[in-house]
C-alpha cells in the first residue's frame, strides 16, 4: 500500500475534529489542506485523461462513489455508508450548500447524459 500524499497524522486529527492546536496555526492547517487538495484533485484529472492509464486499475468505483457521495452530502456525521441526504433544503441546509449542489449535479449529468442514453435508450424513442 502506498503512503499516504498529503493527509498526514496532524491533518488526519483535524480532519477528525481531534486537532488541540491554536487558532492561527489551525487556520493554517485548513488554509494548507484545501490548497493540497485542490492540487490532489488536479493531478487525479490529469492521470484519469491519460491515455497511458487504465482507469478501470486506477479508480475503483466504490471509492468514485464515496466522494461523490461525500460531495453531495450535506455533513452529517450519523450517515450510513450507503446512505444518501435525498431531500436538499435551502432552509436546513444553506443556500450556498444548495447551489453547489445543484451546480455539481449539473456537471454530473452532463458526463452522464450521453453514456446513459447509449446504454440505456429509451424504449418509446424508436
Amino acid at each position: 500500500m502506498a503512503e499516504n500524499a498529503f493527509l498526514t497524522d496532524r491533518r488526519r486529527d483535524y480532519l477528525a475534529g481531534e486537532y488541540d492546536g491554536s487558532d492561527s496555526a489551525e487556520r493554517h492547517l485548513k488554509y494548507s489542506l484545501r490548497e493540497s487538495s485542490e492540487l490532489a484533485l488536479s493531478e487525479l484529472v490529469e492521470v484519469a485523461e491519460s491515455p497511458l492509464i487504465d482507469n478501470t486499475e486506477v479508480f475503483d468505483p466504490d471509492e468514485v462513489f464515496r466522494l461523490l457521495r461525500a460531495l453531495l452530502s450535506p455533513r452529517q456525521e450519523d450517515l450510513e455508508p450507503d446512505e444518501f441526504v435525498t431531500i436538499v433544503e435551502p432552509e436546513k441546509y444553506g443556500d450556498e450548500f444548495v447551489a453547489y449542489a445543484d451546480a455539481l449535479y449539473v456537471q454530473m449529468d452532463k458526463v452522464m447524459k450521453p453514456y446513459r442514453d447509449s446504454r440505456f435508450p429509451d424504449p418509446g424513442s424508436d
